[in-house]
């Protein structure tokens, strides 16, 4: 609790002002000529008395007692000092005694008028507590805090709604609100104010009637683009899953015919790399060979069509009918040239001469 000198102690001692009011007048009255005046020794015992009461009056001003939850700052000559708490004496009018009470919880309010980021005008109010973490540096660090708190405070308000859109700030503050904090109490800490924020609480932020109905399409378009973005995330979503499924059917597909294609093609190599001997020996045999080999699998594989280069013979008709596996090209075609069509009976007997032929050339080949 901080010294009054207003008030008067309470600490059973004399009416030291009374006593002090009663010297004065009796100095008055002495100074009046009296035939019976008091002697040199009575004055200068008077006069001592006085000095005594003063001095006694200044040191007993000077006692004070700091409580717990104070924080006094004693200043001597410009030299600073932390009084702990108890009973302290001080050399009043020569030193400087303050004293703050570090639980009070002081309060700054504000009302601000801002424009956001899609430069929209805004009200709001503006509410931070805080207490005094050091009376040193929040008495003597500033010539007002007060004010330093407040230009602040203002300064990171008007940057951050400024950074962002008024969508965001009418749908929540609470971001706002932790941001501010911070911020204030960092530059607080900077500037070394001494001081500790509790607490930030931006409130009532409200937008001018003729703002609000454009204010309100624009949530409508954004309610409904964030709609369309979530339908196309969908379907990109499906239609990813779509192609997966159909890339992993195909790369299936190719390794089956993979599967088959390699030990097909290692036949054909097997087949190659056994016929090179024998073509290297004699290789227009081996052409030749191949060239049957090849010729008798095309004739096993169907019907063989003969056709009369110069198509001066004309077959009897009776050819064409009920060979069951011969088909007539008379019946399909307006020209006088007939084509006959050997069946697969005929095909197998020459099959047999060929490969007849085949064994006796290689034979030749042998002998040679």
């Amino acid at each position: 609790m901080a010294w009054d000198p207003q008030k008067k102690p309470h600490h059973g001692l004399p009416d030291l002002e009374a006593q002090l009011k009663n010297f004065i007048k009796s100095l008055f009255k002495s100074a009046k000529p009296n035939p019976q005046a008091p002697s040199p020794h009575s004055i200068w015992k008077t006069w001592a008395t006085g000095l005594l009461v003063l001095f006694s009056m200044w040191g007993i001003s000077g006692i004070y007692q700091v409580q717990p939850n104070e924080e006094v700052i004693l200043s001597s000559f410009g030299k600073l000092e932390t009084i702990s708490p108890g009973w302290h004496w001080f050399a009043r009018f020569i030193q400087h005694k303050y004293s703050i009470d570090s639980n009070q919880v002081l309060t700054l309010n504000l009302d601000e008028s801002l424009l956001s980021q899609d430069q929209a005008v805004l009200s709001l109010q503006f509410t931070m507590q805080y207490q005094v973490k050091s009376a040193q540096q929040y008495l003597f660090n500033t010539s007002n805090p007060a004010i330093a708190l407040q230009q602040i405070s203002e300064a990171k308000l008007t940057q951050d709604v400024g950074n962002m859109s008024l969508a965001n700030l009418l749908q929540s503050s609470a971001n706002l609100n932790q941001t501010l904090q911070q911020q204030i109490q960092q530059l607080c800490d900077q500037y070394k104010l001494g001081v500790n924020v509790s607490s930030v609480a931006v409130q009532n932020v409200s937008v001018p009637d003729s703002v609000q109905s454009v204010l309100s399409s624009i949530q409508n378009a954004t309610q409904n683009a964030q709609n369309m973005q979530a339908q196309a995330q969908q379907q990109v979503d499906t239609a990813m899953q779509t192609a997966k499924a159909q890339a992993a059917q195909i790369i299936k597909q190719a390794q089956d015919q993979a599967v088959q294609a390699v030990p097909k093609a290692q036949r054909e190599v097997a087949e190659f790399l056994a016929i090179l001997p024998a073509y290297q020996q004699n290789p227009q045999v081996t052409r030749e060979r191949m060239y049957y080999d090849t010729m008798q699998k095309v004739y096993a594989s169907g019907r063989v069509v003969v056709v009369d280069a110069n198509a001066s013979v004309n077959l009897p008709s009776n050819l064409w009918q009920n060979t069951g596996d011969v088909a007539s090209p008379a019946a399909s075609s307006s020209s006088s040239a007939l084509i006959p069509v050997v069946s697969k009976q005929s095909a197998s007997s020459s099959q047999d001469k060929l490969s007849a032929y085949l064994r006796w050339k290689e034979a030749q080949s042998n002998e040679d």
